[in-house]
Order: C-alpha cells, then structure tokens, then sequence
C-alpha cells in the first residue's frame, strides 16, 4: 500500500510516495520533476524495496518558489530531507536524465547517505569533447521558448533526442508528468539551463566509494545524453550498462526495462553490502 506525506526544507513542502518493502530506494525525477512517472515502475520493484518517490520542489503538489533557478545542491539536500522523513539513514538511488545529475550531486555532497547509486542517461554535457556546441544548442532552446513559448522550444529540444522524437513533440502529450504543461513551463523557464550545465565533482565520487552503475539506452543511440553517462562511467570507473530503449522506457516499456534493472540494482545492492563488511 502506498502511502503519501511531505517534509517542509528550506522553504518548501516536498511531497513524496512511499510503497514496498525492503532497503529504500529513492528515485529522483528529471524534466517534469514528479513522482507519477516512477509509478508504473515502482510497482515492479516494490515487492522487494521500499520504494521512495517525490516532486520535485516546485513541480506538482511540491510547493518552493517557481522564480527560483534550480540549484543542484538545494536539489540534492531536498533528496537528503525526504530520506530523514521516511527514517533511511542510507538508500539506493536511482535518477533519470536531470533527475541523474540531481543523483550524482547527493553522492558527491552526502555519499554517507547513498548506499549505491544508478543513473540513467545522465546529460553532463560540460565534459563532452563538443560540450561548446551543446551550450550553444541550450542557449537556442531557452531563446526559444523565450520569445516563442513553451511548445516550439519542446519541439526544438525534441530534436537533440534519439528514439523517441515525436512523443515530445506536443507538450501536453509527455510521457510520465501528472502536472502536463505546467511542470515543463517551469522546467524550461527555472530548472534546463543549470541542469543540463551542472557539471559534477567525479573524482570526490569515486574516492567516496558509493557503488555506481551507468545504463544507456540502446534506441538512445549515440545521443549526447549517452555520451556523457558513458564519459561519467569511464571517470568513475564503474560499469555502464546498455539496455532495452529509450530515455523513458521506464515509462513507456516499464516491464522490459524492470526487468533489465532489477538484476544491476541488486548486483549494487550486494556489492554495497560486501564494501560494507569488508570495512566493518
């Protein structure tokens, strides 16, 4: 049974689903920022964790300031409160897209709460070889949607992606966001440009010790997102994984793609708790 609550940090209230049974594992969400796009996947995994999902500050039921510019240190401490709430004193954490990046900044600030992390085509574009091209591309998409609104700056973004295209195409159709338009309004006008440009301290993540595993979808291709979760990985120097899909396939081949996770998420799970006894 699903229950729901909310914590209030730093001057918002995060809303948050808990359901399942077993070590916790939050899961942090990208552009839309809200818990119902987990929804069908939790369900697979709930029979053996304890599954943690929320939206994000400002994003559907979280209140926060919607003038604010995402911070990804606020963002990661938002994560921190939310595992105070439910009583973890360390989870699994698994992040989608943003949602990944938003994961590697909670390793990198409290890897004491992070008991093994997974992170699905994180787009770190600050470490590509072509990154000045893709700033130029996130400066194109935010003039955009400045001068002409919500839906042509979607269907540009759409452009960057692989696999997937057209389900991004209308902004009221987005796989996974119970808000609609709303979320993505705010995630253009607050949350892309320093998202997409957070570039995170990859070697205090290795020298923590945090198990990491990286998955790349195979209908991804060789999309900028893929790139960097494969450069991130390589720095890490943890296994990158390729599986079934696209950037959503959580959402849109939930069964297929649970089925390729829940061995790497407990492949994690033991080698966290071998890392944990080793040093005991």
């Amino acid at each position: 049974m699903m229950r729901s609550a909310t914590v209030a940090t730093e001057g918002a209230e995060i809303a948050y689903d808990v359901e399942g049974t077993g070590p916790v594992l939050l899961m942090i969400a990208g552009a839309g920022g809200d818990a119902p796009r987990y929804g069908p996947l939790a369900a697979r995994l709930s029979d053996t964790y304890t599954i943690v999902r929320y939206d994000r500050r400002a994003n559907s039921r979280s209140t926060g300031d919607p003038q604010q510019e995402l911070d990804v240190a606020q963002q990661a401490r938002d994560a921190v409160a939310i595992l105070d709430a439910v009583g973890a004193g360390q989870a699994y954490v698994f992040g989608n897209s943003g949602g990944a990046s938003i994961a590697l900044r909670l390793t990198q600030d409290r890897p004491d709460r992070v008991a093994g992390l997974i992170i699905h085509e994180a787009p770190v574009i600050t470490i590509l070889p072509d990154a000045t091209e893709w700033r130029a591309f996130v400066d194109e998409v935010e003039g955009i949607f400045r001068t002409q609104g919500l839906g042509p700056a979607m269907m540009r973004f759409a452009g960057s992606l692989r696999g997937f295209q057209h389900r991004l195409a209308d902004p009221e159709k987005r796989v996974g966001e119970g808000a609609g338009g709303a979320n993505m309004e705010h995630f253009m006008a607050r949350e892309y440009r320093p998202i997409t440009l957070f570039e995170p301290d990859l070697a205090r993540i290795r020298a923590s010790g945090v198990p990491v595993a990286a998955l790349v979808g195979r209908a991804s291709e060789d999309a900028y997102y893929v790139r960097s979760t494969q450069l991130v990985a390589e720095a890490l120097r943890c296994p990158c994984y390729p599986i079934s899909g696209h950037h959503v396939a959580f959402a849109t081949d939930t069964a297929l793609f649970a089925n390729e996770f829940r061995p790497i998420l407990d492949q994690l799970a033991q080698q966290s708790t071998a890392n944990k006894e080793k040093y005991a």
